[in-house]
């Protein structure tokens, strides 16, 4: 109600300006918010007077009569001075009932999504933690671990009864469930306390000697302005190594890294940069969810955590011969601005940026192909700039509005 008002009376001065319609606002707002606090406590104070203190008035007049009648001494007799608030058997303040029903309501529709919620999560926690002491065989860290789905499961449980009771106006037993919740709560820490002390004595290994590596090559065909996407496993690494070896025959590249070969294959797939074709070379899994859990299960088993961390650290090689890799790190120069670094036969190239740059408006589609830009929008140009880097000429382009531009 406060915005609201604040909202209406300050658009009457939009004339004024949007700044001086915001302060207004604001200043409108703070002062009816203040006015209705202040409306509040006298309401609660004065519902207070005549829903309590007038009966207790009332209640009062009739003992006073009573005692009159007996010939008793009363200090003060109070007759058609006081008035009897409400009639008897009249049901006050109807409205604040059903108000308090419809928000009970709410309240205990809400506990409900929770209660499901709850519910799902409680399910989860039995299944894990039946898995986890099938593992225990494996290694005692399972065991630890299932302790600890356990002291879960039974504080979901407890939340579950509390939340039932809530809903279906059911009483609570707060002594045995509070002893069963502080009983869940020791288990709780003691399980995370062992689960810490044995995964600190285990081994962790993330090296490639765990592997058999072997190197695996992927053969394709050079065609115009096509792209090797071909980096290393880490994504912080855009690093490309390009071998000259002319004894491959025109068009022809051979990609090669070393991986283990025994979870992981060599995969191309085809897509588009800026209208060029792309070949993108990357490592898949192959085999399934059951080779790797018997490669966890068999570490685990020799107290040894596999963590994958240093593996496939290794450069990916780009074989063809001079004319092709020239003509490949040429495409890869109209796309991105690179860092070439040679020693004899093996060219380094590192990508540093793209090579094209929208500093205002709409990201148009750039074809690196014609070096031209498009927009599916009408009445939009853009203006071309040019920057010098130290990896070649970085293309940035200002566009706007063809009005805006006249103005």
């Amino acid at each position: 109600l406060c915005g609201i008002s604040s909202h209406i009376i300050a658009s009457i001065f939009t004339f004024a300006g949007t700044k001086f319609v915001h302060g207004l606002e604001s200043v409108l707002n703070g002062i009816f918010n203040l006015i209705w606090f202040i409306v509040t406590i006298i309401t609660v104070i004065y519902t207070f007077k005549i829903r309590y203190l007038n009966e207790y008035e009332s209640e009062t007049i009739k003992i006073n009569e009573e005692k009159q009648t007996k010939g008793e001494a009363v200090e003060e007799i109070k007759t058609e001075e006081q008035k009897i608030i409400r009639k008897e058997n009249e049901k006050p303040y109807e409205f604040l009932s059903v108000l308090s029903k419809i928000v009970i309501f709410f309240i205990k529709f809400n506990a409900l999504c929770i209660l499901l919620g709850v519910c799902g999560a409680t399910v989860g926690l039995v299944v894990s933690s039946v898995f986890m002491l099938y593992l225990v065989n494996v290694n005692l860290l399972f065991l630890w671990i299932a302790f600890f789905l356990i002291s879960c499961t039974v504080i979901s449980v407890q939340l579950i009864i509390l939340i039932i009771c809530f809903v279906f106006n059911k009483k609570f037993h707060i002594l045995p469930n509070t002893i069963v919740f502080i009983c869940a709560i020791i288990l709780f820490g003691i399980s995370i306390a062992l689960s810490a002390i044995t995964i600190k004595d285990m081994d962790y290994v993330g090296n490639d000697s765990i592997f058999n590596m072997e190197v695996k090559t992927v053969n394709l065909e050079y065609k115009d302005n096509l792209l090797i996407d071909a980096y290393h496993r880490d994504d912080n690494v855009n690093e490309q190594r390009y071998i000259i070896d002319n004894t491959i025959p025109d068009n022809q590249i051979i990609v090669s890294k070393n991986i283990a070969s025994d979870y992981f294959k060599l995969k191309e797939r085809e897509y588009t940069i800026d209208n060029m074709p792309v070949i993108k070379v990357q490592e898949e899994s192959y085999g399934g969810f059951r080779k790797f859990y018997d490669l966890y299960v068999s570490g685990l088993k020799n107290n040894k955590i596999y963590t994958f961390e240093d593996y496939g650290n290794y450069p990916v090689d780009i074989k063809a011969n001079e004319t092709t890799i020239n003509n490949l790190i040429n495409n890869l120069r109209k796309v991105y601005l690179v860092e070439e670094t040679r020693n004899n036969n093996e060219i380094s190239i590192n990508i540093k940026n793209d090579k094209v740059y929208f500093s205002k408006g709409l990201k148009g589609s750039y074809d690196a192909i014609t070096d031209t830009i498009s927009y599916n929008v009408d009445n939009y140009s853009c203006i071309k700039g040019i920057e010098a880097t130290p990896y070649g000429e970085k293309i940035i382009y200002t566009c706007q509005f063809k009005e805006e531009e006249e103005e």
